[in-house]
């Protein structure tokens, strides 16, 4: 049996499942090859990251950490605790019983919420950490932030911190959302008179960004043109990927050297991808 990382990266722009009905593979086909499309799809969102020079691809949203002790039966995605009314939709969730790469599919209510993978094992009172980190950047003393991702759907808190540390909230009671101005890249605007001190990592915002898959469970539409295009990208990624391994050689290209010519591997994203890349590819 292949030994590969089955957990899919919160940040995987397909399912599991969606890749294996591309490739037009059933779950009980060829079981030592199944295991690794959930690695092929980690890799190739890995890569589509790295090509496009984006930290964030897929919606997630950049926000404190937050820990509330939960209950849930083993086996279902529904978790019961006080203190939700806090969290937000895309929030990691991590702790003892939750699958790696959990996040929060829907609040239902203070005291409940959908997770998008089911709990590995019953949770009494039992500690999940939420959120993950926030995003600091640098003030230039003007009314506008620089946000370096998009696109940007929305500004939770925004906080800037003297040489001390010492926090002072910014007033957001009026904003504007500029959700990007090139590929990567999108502006918070103050209304309120606020301005972003100058400063060197000295503003604190809590957001989400990236691309917004469809919710059935929330009822939203999300990004939903831009969110197809970018899985169809995966989904033909993957499939590379898949053909590479299942030939054994993979791809070559063709290395020459005076009269002597040497095929070697090829490890280039295929013209197709790169094409339907460039529009998300970071400028500069």
């Amino acid at each position: 049996m292949v030994d590969a990382i089955q957990e899919l990266s919160p940040n995987a722009l397909t399912s599991e499942a969606r890749a294996l009905a591309y490739l037009k593979r059933g779950s009980g086909l060829e079981p030592d090859a199944i295991p690794l499309v959930s690695m092929f799809v980690n890799a190739v969102t890995g890569r589509f990251q790295a090509y496009t020079g984006r930290r964030v691809l897929r919606a997630r949203t950049f926000r404190n950490p937050v820990t509330i002790n939960c209950t849930a039966t083993e086996g279902l995605k529904a978790l019961t605790g006080a203190g939700f009314a806090a969290l937000k939709a895309e929030d990691d969730a991590a702790g003892a019983g939750l699958q790696l790469g959990s996040r929060i599919e829907k609040i239902t209510s203070d005291v409940s919420l959908d997770l998008d993978k089911a709990v590995t094992a019953a949770l009494v009172a039992t500690p999940v950490a939420f959120g993950s980190e926030p995003m600091m950047l640098s003030g230039d003393g003007t009314d506008t932030l620089r946000i370096p991702e998009s696109p940007l759907s929305a500004v939770y808190s925004a906080t800037s911190l003297d040489r001390e540390g010492a926090e002072t909230a910014l007033d957001m009671t009026a904003h504007r959302l500029v959700r990007e101005t090139t590929p990567g890249e999108s502006k918070l605007v103050l209304m309120s008179g606020d301005l972003f001190p100058k400063g060197v990592q000295n503003i604190e915002v809590e957001v989400l960004v990236g691309i917004r898959p469809p919710s059935a469970a929330r009822g939203e539409m999300g990004d939903w043109d831009e969110w197809d295009s970018i899985e169809l990208l995966c989904l033909r990624g993957v499939q590379v990927a898949f053909q590479d391994f299942m030939n054994a050689v993979g791809r070559t290209g063709t290395l020459e050297m005076a009269s002597a010519t040497q095929h070697i591997a090829s490890f280039k994203l295929p013209d197709d991808l790169r094409e339907g890349l460039a529009p998300y590819r970071r400028i500069g």
